[in-house]
């Protein structure tokens, strides 16, 4: 195998962040269903994984019947929806699957990447002081870290590797992940292009 001849050649996809117009009304009413909704914690160390997260509920990222998914859920495909137009996407298939993450002091994520086209964060809970998701450009050659505060939604294309730091500070960070992906190019795109 190592007569393959492998070149790495740049292909810039970017990531796009933006503030989620539904933040201020809604984050209260999913923090309350989140308080109530059934979660694990995850613990893991060992030669790929670093990860200590007090509550999520990961496993049941495709039950959505959850009632702050069945909340969040419309309005969230939808900004989705329309944020992938930057890509040179008109439109996205439902999220594929969905949860929630809440950090405490310590808690960590380790590198890690998604499945599906695309992999979203809001910042449901973003203290000052606390660290937003760290992403490895192609090749992992630097550690980019995105502009956002809390009520923002970071994406990216899911194959990007990237972490949560080590919370330092004593204030919960709360965010959402989903995946997606996208259903059609944009005819603008294929105008120019063909």
């Amino acid at each position: 195998m190592s007569n393959l001849n492998i070149k790495y050649h740049k292909l810039d996809t970017g990531y796009l962040t933006f503030t989620f117009p539904y933040h201020s009304f809604l984050k209260d009413h999913i923090l309350q269903r989140i308080e109530k909704q059934e979660a694990d914690n995850l613990t893991n160390t060992d030669a790929y994984y670093s990860d200590n997260i007090d509550r999520l509920d990961w496993k049941n990222g495709t039950k959505w019947d959850r009632e702050w998914v069945v909340l969040l859920k419309p309005y969230l495909e939808y900004v989705l929806g329309n944020a992938v137009s930057k890509y040179g996407f008109s439109e996205i298939f439902p999220v594929e699957a969905i949860w929630f993450q809440q950090y405490n002091h310590t808690n960590t994520h380790g590198w890690h990447i998604h499945g599906d086209n695309f992999s979203c964060v809001y910042y449901l809970e973003l203290p000052k002081t606390a660290p937003v998701t760290q992403l490895l450009d192609l090749g992992g050659q630097n550690v980019v870290l995105p502009d956002v505060v809390e009520g923002d939604i970071l994406v990216f294309p899911s194959t990007v590797i990237h972490r949560a730091p080590i919370l330092q500070n004593n204030d919960r960070k709360t965010i959402i992940s989903c995946n997606f992906s996208v259903k059609t190019i944009s005819q603008n795109l294929l105008d120019t292009y063909t």
